[in-house]
């Protein structure tokens, strides 16, 4: 199977919301892998990457998901007999809103059960960045956001911070592509961060990918000295073998 092919697909459907209301299927993906073929190998593999982490995922649990959807759907059509039968006896059924708030549990915790899960602290006192999972997660995401903020930071030196270095970012294929796996108010953060006074080094990419990921994991705020070492620490145990 050509799985880049799959994963330019997948990133097709990511940007839908953005497409050009005139703009046919066809064109759109031929834009979209256009966008792919011009950026940088980095740029690609990093994009790949975390493609294939969503479609692991996938195959791990669709069959799981398949059957949770007939089941679903089988007790709508229950729900909807009974409902009837109710209404023609003149007896209370259970509401539709009751109802659907018992499915929307039930996949909470389906969702919940295949999602890792963090070990709670030996104490109240002790808070989420000493958690073992919360590192771990905390290193993959800024690893993933690196290069993102390496693309930012080349394209702002190269135009020397002059105005309308933005516009020239835009124009960047690794940036275009790997901004879509980016949520909004983070990625925002990091194009006024490199541009912004301050300490030299709290404007580089790892300190910029640090505190992107730590928004987007939704961890206390740290000082980007602390958040770098906490990345150290999350990328030692990613390197850990598995007991």
């Amino acid at each position: 199977m050509d799985w880049p092919a799959v994963c330019l697909k997948l990133l097709s459907v990511f940007l839908q919301i953005g497409r050009p209301p005139n703009e046919s299927d066809a064109d759109f993906d031929n834009r979209v892998k256009t966008l792919f073929d011009n950026a940088s190998p980095a740029a690609k593999q990093g994009f790949l990457d975390q493609i294939y982490v969503m479609l692991f995922h996938v195959f791990e649990y669709l069959p799981q998901q398949l059957k949770e959807s007939l089941v679903q759907l089988l007790a709508e059509g229950n729900f909807k007999s009974l409902s009837s039968m109710a209404a023609r006896r003149g007896l209370r059924a259970q509401t539709r809103s009751d109802f659907a708030g018992s499915m929307l549990k039930r996949q909470r915790q389906i969702i919940l059960a295949r999602l890792p899960k963090s070990k709670s602290p030996n104490t109240r006192t002790k808070p989420k960045w000493r958690d073992a999972a919360t590192l771990k997660n905390f290193a993959q995401l800024v690893n993933s956001r690196k290069l993102l903020a390496e693309t930012i930071k080349r394209v702002y030196d190269q135009a020397d911070g002059a105005f309308g270095w933005r516009n020239d970012l835009q124009s960047d294929g690794d940036y275009q592509l790997l901004k879509a796996a980016a949520p909004k108010k983070p990625l925002d953060w990091a194009l006024k961060r490199v541009a912004a006074g301050g300490e030299k080094r709290d404007r580089q990419p790892l300190a910029l990918a640090c505190e992107m990921a730590r928004q987007e994991l939704n961890l206390d705020p740290q000082q980007p000295q602390t958040l770098r070492t906490y990345y150290l620490k999350g990328k030692a145990l990613l390197k850990k073998p598995k007991a």
